[in-house]
């Protein structure tokens, strides 16, 4: 068991931290605090008689996945507090201790998440996903989404209490202002601000065991980053509007099982035969039944929600519109439409964050594009947004930043003198971050929820139309002279390679051979990397006889700390000491024993030479045991095993 253990934990140590954008709290966050946020807006275009039509369905849609009520504390006692019409639990999450999916989850989820249909007639939307998942909630009993999501976004809040919730909600609170406030070219100047204080990170660990797919996302996630990202939200975008204006015959693909447990309980749909019907009928019948249950959730929403929210649905409609069919087929094709929607709100906010901005993620592997993504994230990054009222300058920092403690509260002018110190700053640059990521993400609804009004001749002036301060191109790492403003390139990282290797020894007095395996952790010990470090993990097994002289076959392991100068770009003049314990005599006269001794050799790393990451090492090293249970405390114990003339061979991964 102890060994399992063990084990476990080595994995976890060694996990890869992703080369992602925000973490799944800061998209599922700032995701759901700009639902509220686009629903105020909403309401008010709701009474317009120009958008009634069109708008309900979407406003109902938005209405199923959006909070129920305003919540203080996002994440409390490590579980998320804000919960869903869709995903209705029998008791509010801080008593229940569930989950419920809003659309904060869906904007998360593009990093674990690589399906997102069932849907008929959209290519690439075949394989069940996401929508499966929402539309399984629509089951009579169905609460919590399953147990992937579900184990996904527990991880996620436990935040061990380091988010200032009441900060972040101040600097939302100041968001219209805080984004027609343009930053002066003091603020923008390299060392004008410092690094924030992380926040919550997601555990990516965890993540690897919760849902295996997450690291082969993390493998090819390009178009997370940059103009890409950028595109792929245009992408989602566009689905989203063209799926929420088409009838919902065209769109479901539910399989017989799916339709039998969405019509438990309802005996116009209980004795269907689904498999038997015409397709035409069927495709009539599945969105009937789907209607009705999307039906159930509107009503449920009504008598749920912030009354202000659904206080405008009664001075436009008449009678309970949860029982108005065509209206619920329609918010069935709105709430398919606002999935994509959703999920294309994650790589908008991919396109806000610092450290995907300059990174090639094409370009480099998981290690150099972590340095990078991960450095950029730390520092910020100065940034041009083009909007609809103008080009601004924003600094930017990356995941687990966002929801971090700034250290000090944003002045209300950033850029009165008083608030030159770099901690102020600081506060100032996260302030409007933050307020970009919600008003861009609520920006995004509302054009989704108003049909995709064109951008063009927008009246910027008043700043209550939000759709002004929605990105209309990628946003790009500044680069004028004309300011001038610029972020500094980065460094890449210290010189480090890891290696596993098999050795084989062989006594240079003949009197046994030894093998093994070891993993190596190789890093510089300065900029111009001459000297290096290294520590060594093995595992060996001696052979040789069993006599009065030694007690026959070992079975070790051997921790090795090395110094290491290079002679040359790939070849490594190395020394240091290491220490080995384990069992001899297995099978005859069990001892167990431990010693250490000196270890000196050389490394050749043919990297550039060959297509194969090779490593070879020959080394001499004299393990003088210390302790041996066969002979007690006693200087007999105190003996040298071998003179070891070792050659190793491996891969090594720089």
């Amino acid at each position: 068991m102890m060994r399992l253990v063990s084990v476990l934990l080595l994995l976890l140590s060694l996990a890869p931290g992703s080369a992602r954008a925000f973490d799944y709290l800061e998209h599922s966050f700032f995701t759901d605090r700009a639902c509220q946020s686009a629903q105020e807006t909403l309401k008010r275009e709701l009474l317009s008689s120009d958008h009634s039509a069109p708008l309900l369905p979407r406003y109902l849609a938005l209405g199923l996945v959006c909070p129920l009520q305003p919540v203080k504390y996002y994440c409390s006692n490590d579980y998320k507090q804000a919960h869903s019409a869709l995903s209705r639990l029998s008791e509010p999450p801080a008593t229940s201790r569930d989950h419920s999916l809003t659309l904060g989850d869906i904007a998360a989820l593009p990093d674990h998440l690589s399906a997102f249909g069932a849907l008929r007639t959209l290519d690439g939307a075949e394989r069940p996903g996401l929508i499966t998942e929402v539309l399984r909630l629509l089951e009579p009993g169905a609460d919590e989404p399953r147990a992937l999501i579900r184990d996904v976004a527990e991880d996620a809040c436990e935040t061990d209490g380091k988010v200032a919730w009441d900060e972040v909600e101040y600097d939302i609170a100041t968001s219209i202002r805080r984004l027609r406030q343009p930053e002066t070219p003091p603020q923008m100047a390299p060392g004008s601000w410092q690094a924030p204080i992380r926040g919550p990170s997601d555990p990516a660990g965890l993540y690897s065991f919760d849902n295996p797919h997450y690291l082969d996302l993390v493998l090819n996630n390009q178009h997370h980053f940059g103009e890409e990202a950028y595109g792929s939200w245009t992408g989602y975008h566009a689905t989203s509007l063209a799926l929420s204006k088409r009838p919902c015959e065209e769109l479901l693909s539910l399989d017989e099982d799916q339709l039998e447990d969405l019509a438990e309980g309802l005996s116009q749909y209980e004795s269907l035969d689904w498999d038997d019907l015409e397709s035409e009928t069927r495709r009539d019948k599945s969105c009937a039944l789907v209607a009705e249950r999307i039906g159930e959730r509107v009503d449920y929403w009504l008598k749920s929600a912030d009354p202000s929210l659904t206080r405008p649905i009664g001075a436009i409609t008449r009678g309970p519109i949860a029982k108005d069919p065509m209206l619920m087929r329609a918010t069935v094709s709105a709430l398919l439409g606002l999935v994509y929607e959703g999920a294309g709100l994650h790589f908008l906010q991919d396109n806000l964050a610092g450290g995907h901005l300059r990174v090639d993620r094409a370009a480099h592997g998981l290690g150099m594009a972590r340095h990078l993504h991960d450095t950029d994230g730390r520092r910020g990054v100065i940034a041009d947004l083009s909007l609809s009222m103008g080009i601004q300058a924003a600094v930017l920092f990356g995941d687990s930043y966002l929801l971090g403690n700034a250290g000090e509260v944003a002045p209300s002018d950033c850029s009165a003198p008083s608030a030159q110190e770099p901690a102020l700053q600081t506060a100032c640059h996260l302030q409007k971050q933050r307020a970009l990521i919600v008003e861009q993400s609520a920006a995004s609804l509302i054009h989704w929820a108003t049909g995709g009004p064109s951008l063009e001749d927008l009246d910027c002036t008043t700043p209550e139309n939000r759709l002004c301060h929605l990105s209309i191109e990628p946003v790009r790492a500044s680069q004028s002279i004309v300011e001038p403003r610029g972020t500094l390139p980065l460094s890449p990282p210290r010189f480090a390679f890891q290696s596993l290797a098999t050795s084989l020894s062989m006594d240079a007095a003949g009197r046994g051979t030894q093998s093994g395996l070891r993993l190596v952790f190789l890093s510089a010990l300065g900029q111009e990397a001459g000297w290096m470090t290294s520590y060594h993990f093995g595992f060996m097994q001696t052979t040789r006889p069993f006599n009065d002289a030694f007690n026959g076959n070992e079975f070790l392991t051997e921790f090795s700390f090395m110094f290491h100068w290079r002679w040359a770009a790939r070849f490594l003049i190395n020394a240091g000491v290491y220490t080995y314990g384990g069992f001899q005599g297995l099978g005859e006269d069990v001892s167990v024993l431990w010693g250490l001794g000196p270890n000196v050799g050389m490394t050749l790393l043919p990297e550039g030479w060959t297509k194969i990451p090779l490593e070879f090492t020959f080394s001499y090293r004299f393990p003088l045991t210390l302790l041996n249970s066969r002979y007690g405390l006693t200087t007999e114990a105190i003996r040298g095993e071998a003179h070891w003339l070792e050659l190793a061979i491996g891969l090594a991964f720089m």
